[in-house]
């Protein structure tokens, strides 16, 4: 029986054009429009360009260790697309920062505002304190970011992401369930062990160890302010800092069995005492290693704990201010339910570059290559040579819209949020942005940042001409055109 619920959108046939109004409702996850200048550099000088070169080199390290070995290639295929897509990120990020001078702009607000704090001292409250007081958190911050990065992707890798949470899923059961630390609950262990049975999916020790190897020996080169006296005393550092870290990988990798499914398991069921007494080498280090980790964890916590209370003031400054000259204020995404407006229309990217408001049928043949991703079904090709198009076709194109873009403010988290129309009728389904737009989590530029849309009225076109999915189209209250 087919579900009927008691609401839902109308799906207009009539699709769209070039400057129609359109909006789009979701539930947007994160931008950070309002973080200050001093962290927006920081993002530009450091952040972006360390996870360009270390994203990169990763990439290198997985084609060079699984260079003749298919299987070993093929568990790290969704690694690497990840990574590729953080690259293609954090490069968006760059150049978009370059075509807006973000940091400048920033500068201006904060020294405008600050001005106006202090002829307005009945609006500024603690604000001038608690901004110092942000920034020296700040700093505490950019002190230990290189071995945070470290340490982050460390836990990140094959073997401790099966052995640390083997042993801290141990530690957490002897307290409580209340009590445990968030995501180690008893709710969270299915989760967990799902984890476990997965990484026999993209695990191999040889890539495993060569990205950790890598790691490690960026960790070697830190300041002595920025090591972890556990992690120096598992790798044996000598007094003059040198480590024989060949040895203790080898050691590591051939002393452990973490790397067979039936092990992990028996592991999840194990206490901690039977973990602390283990003479598997990757348990051993999950246990020399745990006390850093729970210690670093909760210096973390402390600093998220002080920021939510730091932040809040340089809002209050802003809102004040902003509404003294009369202009709104919105807060920043945080997946909560947002709508944003604005019309079907291209844009210009750079100079004698510009990108038209739709794409058509038209696209798919002159782009298929039989190869992904560009790869259309062979009955998709024939319905579009042989012309059923029907009243999906759009009389000012020549064909049937594919995609649309349109000024919206979206960001991830927006893929698949409904696009309407002025009538709050179905248009099309959000799905990406312009390469330009990725800088918009920092700061939204109406002229280049589009949003992409499929069009509803491709969407019809596949069901009714390619797929047959009669049916479906009527109980969505289309009449096909082609059964």
């Amino acid at each position: 029986v087919p579900y009927r619920p008691q609401s839902y959108l109308k799906v207009s046939a009539a699709g769209v054009d070039p400057g129609d109004y359109v909006m789009v409702a979701g539930y947007p996850g994160r931008t950070n429009r309002y973080r200050l200048a001093r962290e927006v550099r920081a993002a530009i000088e450091w952040s972006y360009p360390t996870y360009i070169e270390l994203f990169g080199r990763q990439l290198a390290l997985i084609d060079e260790a699984s260079a003749g070995r298919p299987e070993a290639a093929i568990k790290y295929a969704s690694t690497k697309a990840s990574l590729n897509n953080g690259l293609k990120n954090f490069q968006g990020n760059l150049d978009g920062f370059g075509k807006l001078d973000v940091v400048a702009q920033k500068q201006a607000i904060e020294q405008a505002l600050e001005t106006w704090l202090r002829d307005h001292s009945e609006e500024a409250g603690d604000y001038f304190q608690r901004q110092a007081e942000l920034n020296a958190l700040l700093d505490a911050q950019l002190a230990t970011r290189d071995r945070d990065l470290i340490w982050d992707r460390l836990s990140r890798s094959g073997l401790l992401s099966a052995a640390l949470p083997l042993y801290r899923v141990a530690l957490e059961r002897r307290k409580a369930d209340a009590e445990r630390t968030v995501g180690y609950q008893q709710r969270d262990e299915v989760r967990i062990e799902g984890r476990l049975v997965q990484l026999d999916r993209r695990y191999d020790a040889g890539v495993d160890r060569a990205l950790v190897e890598d790691l490690l020996q960026r960790y070697l080169k830190l300041p002595a302010a920025q090591r972890v006296a556990e992690l120096d005393r598992w790798l044996g550092r000598a007094e003059d800092g040198s480590v024989d870290l060949s040895a203790r990988l080898d050691a590591l990798y051939a002393g452990t069995q973490l790397g067979e499914l039936d092990q992990r398991q028996r592991w999840f069921k194990a206490d901690a005492k039977a973990i602390e007494s283990s003479s598997d080498t990757a348990l051993q280090l999950a246990v020399a290693l745990m006390p850093a980790i729970l210690r670093l964890e909760a210096e973390g916590e402390a600093q998220k704990g002080d920021e939510y209370l730091l932040r809040p003031s340089f809002m209050r400054g802003l809102i004040a201010w902003r509404q003294a000259l009369g202009e709104p204020v919105y807060p920043d995404a945080n997946g909560s339910l947002r709508v944003t407006y604005g019309q079907v229309e291209g844009y210009r990217s750079r100079d004698a570059v510009s990108y038209g408001p739709q794409t058509t049928l038209n696209g798919i043949l002159e782009k298929h290559t039989g190869v992904e991703p560009f790869d259309a079904t062979e009955r998709q090709l024939t319905a579009i040579r042989a012309g059923r198009l029907g009243t999906y076709r759009d009389e000012a194109l020549g064909s049937v819209p594919v995609n649309f873009v349109a000024s919206l403010d979206i960001t991830g988290g927006n893929s698949g949020s409904p696009t309407l129309n002025s009538k709050a009728e179905l248009v099309g389904l959000a799905f990406d942005g312009n390469y330009e737009s990725i800088s918009s989590g920092w700061l939204f530029n109406p002229q280049i940042t589009r949003s992409i849309q499929v069009d509803v009225r491709y969407m019809l076109w596949i069901m009714d001409a390619v797929d047959g999915a009669h049916g479906l189209l009527r109980e969505m209250g289309v009449k096909p055109q082609f059964e």
